[in-house]
């Protein structure tokens, strides 16, 4: 796994999410059964503001490779951050596949509280 291709891909999804534009977050997802909807209501029912985390944050989010896939995938879990909490209890999960260029292709897997 290229650590700053995963970081740059990460913080794309983090800045729509955190401005709302939940469509063009779906629009990078490549397989996923989440959708639009799916994302407002786990943001919206949560009751807070996302907003970005610490760049360390990003740099140590929780990355384990999917075992024997192909092309290599590896899921990715990042607790969200929220103007009123800073780090919130909303994690979002999600799968990065490997592919040429500068990003990721991305997989939503869940975004929920923990």
């Amino acid at each position: 796994m290229n650590p700053d291709k995963a970081n740059i891909t990460v913080t794309q999804i983090l800045e729509l999410l955190v401005k709302g534009q939940y469509d063009k977050v779906i629009d990078l997802d490549v397989g996923s059964y989440l959708t639009v909807a799916d994302l407002c209501i786990a943001i919206h029912e949560y009751g807070r503001h996302l907003t970005m985390p610490p760049i360390v944050d990003i740099e140590q989010m929780s990355i384990v490779r999917v075992e024997g896939s192909k092309p290599k995938r590896w899921h990715v879990a990042l607790d969200l951050w929220t103007i009123e909490e800073g780090r919130s209890d909303l994690t979002l999960e999600l799968t990065l596949i490997n592919s040429p260029g500068s990003y990721y292709l991305v997989e939503l897997d869940n975004i929920h509280v923990l």
